[in-house]
């Protein structure tokens, strides 16, 4: 089982009762998740109607999906862009305005988009972690809204200055401000743990 998708399933509050695995592929997520926890429901949502074989499958569009407003819901978003998993991410807030929920974001592009998009919104507790995979280093983030989760490390330091050197090197060819401020963002980040773990 690839560790990036046992960091997401420990993420996953004890008290959820429901999850829904966005853009789901072949459910790998949703699977690891009804195998180790016992959830009561996990619904899958992806716009490729040839998807089979999974339970609880709905074909649609999770930027346009009317998400019913329940409690104890987990959202996991991952495998996708950054740009994507905020329109999802803004259609689940606008469904459900009242309810706490809990989003597992691992997106593969525009983290920084993401990021921005979160620490802009009130109320929210994140947590992010850095996991290895072979040669790749993800980031998982969990965003609680309101702040009510209990704190969980799972972080893996390797992985984390992997992350860091690798978005210094892509951002380093970027010249527009938003990658520049990035940029040093990460730069400061690295610098500041490679200190602290000396």
């Amino acid at each position: 089982m690839p560790s990036r998708v046992e960091a997401i399933v420990s993420l996953i509050p004890e008290k959820i009762k429901i999850v829904y695995d966005l853009c789901c592929d072949l459910g790998l997520i949703g699977k690891t998740i009804d195998k180790l926890r016992a959830i009561d429901k996990i619904i899958y949502i992806d716009s490729n109607e040839k998807i089979k074989g999974l339970q609880n499958f709905i074909c649609a569009d999770a930027r346009e999906f009317v998400f019913s407003n329940e409690p104890d819901v987990c959202y996991v978003i991952a495998g996708i862009g950054g740009k994507l998993a905020i329109e999802i991410f803004d259609n689940i807030l606008n469904c459900n305005q009242d309810v706490n929920k809990v989003f597992i974001f691992c997106v593969n592009r525009d983290h920084e988009e993401l990021k921005e998009k979160l620490s802009a919104i009130a109320n929210v507790k994140q947590q992010i972690f850095y996991i290895k995979e072979g040669s790749y280093s993800y980031e998982v983030i969990q965003v609680s809204l309101p702040r009510h989760v209990e704190e969980i490390v799972i972080n893996d330091l390797a992985a984390e200055l992997d992350f860091y050197q690798k978005k210094i090197r892509h951002l380093s060819y970027k010249k527009d401000n938003f990658s520049n401020t990035w940029l040093n963002k990460y730069k400061h980040r690295q610098e500041k743990l490679i200190i602290h773990n000396n």
